[in-house]
């Protein structure tokens, strides 16, 4: 069985017995008898005609009548009830409902979120544009979109980005850095590069690029780009490591 033996059972069909035959005026709402998120068909023996309360309160029952397995499903159905767009015209539930669909959610997520899950998180990565065949091009695509970028901030949402990391704020608050994390920082610092012009041989090495580049930002960007994606820097110098 589908749904619980339960008396919100029970009312939900008595809801949608009572309604196959009524006469409805202007605006009204499609409902899935069996929900679509639960293998509910778009056929005209799952279809019913409601007016936007009927609606509601058929999707509130519904998150009274699962098993824990599909309560997400039913949760975030019934959560998007309370959305308007250009084409619906929602029941407006009262604040009390407005307030319990999102402790339904916060409830059922704090132990079940989805993406917590071992098969969901997998499947999120099989399907991770980073493994895709257009991957490669996506990376050059974002690495040119963000060369020479800036954040235009006004100096008062720099203050406010300040404060958000400041003291206890900042996520190293009253934390150390492992002793791998330390060797890992002191090793960036004293990383060597060696650059070779390809078309006049001439060598130059680059210590600690950050420094290096700390009057040129765009230029700094520009190496790390050339670097990873094995460019050549400014056209003529081949970066090896």
């Amino acid at each position: 069985m589908i749904f619980l033996n339960n008396k919100y059972t029970k009312i939900y069909f008595c809801l949608i017995e009572k309604s196959k035959n009524q006469s409805i005026d202007g605006y009204f709402e499609n409902h899935h008898i069996i929900p679509k998120c639960l293998g509910g068909k778009d056929t005209e023996d799952n279809l019913i005609k409601f007016t936007a309360r009927q609606h509601f309160v058929a999707h509130l029952l519904l998150t009274k009548m699962c098993d824990s397995n599909n309560k997400y499903k039913l949760y975030n159905a019934f959560s998007k009830m309370l959305c308007n767009g250009k084409d619906n015209k929602r029941y407006l539930p009262s604040s009390k409902f407005y307030e319990y669909s999102k402790k339904l959610m916060a409830e059922y997520m704090k132990n079940n979120n989805p993406t917590k899950r071992e098969d969901v998180r997998k499947k999120m990565s099989e399907n991770s544009w980073a493994k895709s065949e257009k991957a490669e091009e996506i990376k050059k695509l974002i690495s040119q979109l963000k060369i020479g970028k800036k954040l235009n901030l006004t100096d008062e949402q720099r203050k406010n980005r300040s404060e958000k990391r400041t003291g206890q704020k900042n996520g190293m608050y009253g934390k150390t850095h492992s002793k791998e994390t330390r060797e890992k920082l002191s090793f960036l610092k004293t990383k060597e590069f060696e650059l070779i012009n390809v078309n006049t041989g001439e060598v130059k090495k680059i210590i600690n690029a950050k420094k290096y580049f700390e009057n040129d930002k765009k230029k700094y960007i520009l190496f790390n780009n050339c670097k990873q994606n094995k460019r050549l820097f400014e056209g003529c110098w081949e970066i090896k490591k």
